[in-house]
């Protein structure tokens, strides 16, 4: 079976200094089958070597790699966010800091923009703006996306990781805990929240007045 395809998708993320063609080009994907594993087949190809071959639609590609960059866009939003409450606290003078809190450099957009054509005109009896751009420079895009994500996310994680084991000896030489409050529920037997007793630290003004309220009342 042949099928039409994008030719230089399967290039991408290859040696840099390969060059690829953005022509649609026919390309054959003959395959002496033998078994499969997962979404791949596994056969011979036309010189007998063994091949793992996996097609995929050029839209389910792309939209699976702008699904997995929205999620690792998510984590590191995340692990910036702890940061930078974990380096707030840690300047908090109840903790020993200096009241200056250390800045962290802002993420900004990191995706590489491509090159997009806008034309305006009419279609029948509608007005229409189309918009277009190469499909395989999008998709090289997103996959250096994905690489700068997943690099970024490592390095603010381990700053995340090394403040929190500093901000947690801090805490102990104030009188709070290492970690911070999680909320304390009673639950009903039904399952349901019958009354809160602490919620969730959010501050350190959070944790002081918990350790007060716990010592007040003895627990």
């Amino acid at each position: 079976m042949k099928i039409k395809i994008l030719s230089a998708v399967l290039s991408l993320g290859a040696m840099a200094a390969c060059t690829t063609t953005e022509k649609v080009q026919e390309i054959d994907t003959t395959l002496d089958k033998k078994g499969s594993v997962g979404g791949s087949d596994i056969g011979l190809n036309d010189d007998g070597v063994a091949i793992l071959q996996t097609e995929t639609s050029a839209d389910d590609e792309l939209r699976s790699q702008i699904w997995l960059n929205n999620d690792l866009e998510t984590a590191v939003n995340h692990e910036y966010y702890m940061l930078k409450w974990c380096r707030k606290d840690l300047a908090d003078p109840r903790l020993g800091g200096s009241g200056e809190i250390t800045q962290l450099p802002e993420i900004d957009d990191m995706k590489t923009p491509t090159e997009v054509k806008e034309d305006f005109g009419i279609e029948g009896d509608a007005l229409k703006i189309v918009k277009r751009e190469s499909y395989l420079k999008r998709l090289k895009s997103e996959r250096k996306l994905e690489k700068t994500l997943r690099e970024m996310a490592k390095t603010i994680k381990k700053s995340r990781e090394n403040c929190e084991m500093r901000m947690a000896g801090a805490r102990v030489k104030a009188g709070l805990p290492a970690q911070r409050f999680e909320g304390n529920v009673t639950i009903s037997p039904d399952g349901k929240v019958e009354k809160i007793i602490y919620a969730q630290e959010k501050s350190l003004d959070d944790a002081f007045r918990i350790v007060k309220m716990k010592k007040a009342s003895g627990s």
